[in-house]
């Protein structure tokens, strides 16, 4: 009988000194827990930012707009005034008389077509006026036997057109290259009225002296 009480009374103790000892402990596998500064200060760390932090650093619709025409751009309704405000100044100035340069290049008139016009219109060089000679005479214009041709020039006639005739008559190759070397040796302005028998075979500056008066 005594040694059943005695086992009774040692499980009651054993029982008891172990609720005090868990009490005590708070439980041995429980974590430690961090507090809010502890856990903000442990995030700042890792490269966080708290919400009103990140706030801050983003950037409203204003300060967007601002940095963008910082960097050249517009906005939409800006386009849109720019391209109008253009064309009211370019129809504004046409009704001033005013063209593009586009259209200023496509109607200037090359020299030659001056000399087109101005013939159709009734004009003639002032030389011709005061020397029936130019009027033209007909002539062959190739010798087609030989390596010669048959060149007429009446007086009047300016440097393309000879050079033009000449690219005709077989003698030159290219009108343009010929009129080019003409001019940047001064024979252009210096050309002879007559009939000349010039060789094919011969060269830019064989075919100028003997369409030129002679040049020192």
């Amino acid at each position: 009988m005594k040694l059943q009480y005695f086992m009774k009374g040692l499980g009651i103790g054993i029982v008891f000194t172990s609720i005090i000892l868990l009490v005590a402990t708070g439980g041995t596998n429980q974590t430690p827990t961090l507090g809010d500064q502890e856990i903000t200060e442990k995030a700042k760390i890792l490269g966080m930012v708290t919400q009103d932090q990140y706030l801050k650093k983003t950037m409203t619709d204003e300060q967007v707009i601002e940095k963008a025409k910082q960097l050249g751009m517009v906005t939409q309704e800006e386009y849109s005034n720019k391209t109008i405000e253009e064309e009211q100044i370019i129809e504004k100035a046409k009704e001033l008389g005013m063209v593009t340069q586009e259209e200023y290049s496509n109607k200037i008139m090359t020299d030659e077509q001056i000399i087109a016009k101005a013939k159709e219109l009734g004009m003639v060089f002032q030389a011709a006026m005061t020397d029936e000679s130019s009027i033209p005479k007909e002539e062959p214009a190739v010798d087609n036997t030989g390596t010669n041709a048959i060149l007429v020039v009446t007086k009047g006639m300016n440097s393309i057109e000879i050079s033009k005739k000449l690219e005709e008559l077989g003698v030159v190759e290219d009108w343009e290259e010929f009129e080019r070397y003409l001019e940047i040796n001064d024979f252009d302005g210096i050309m002879r009225s007559g009939t000349f028998r010039i060789d094919k075979t011969a060269n830019f500056e064989t075919i100028a002296k003997i369409l030129t008066k002679s040049k020192n």
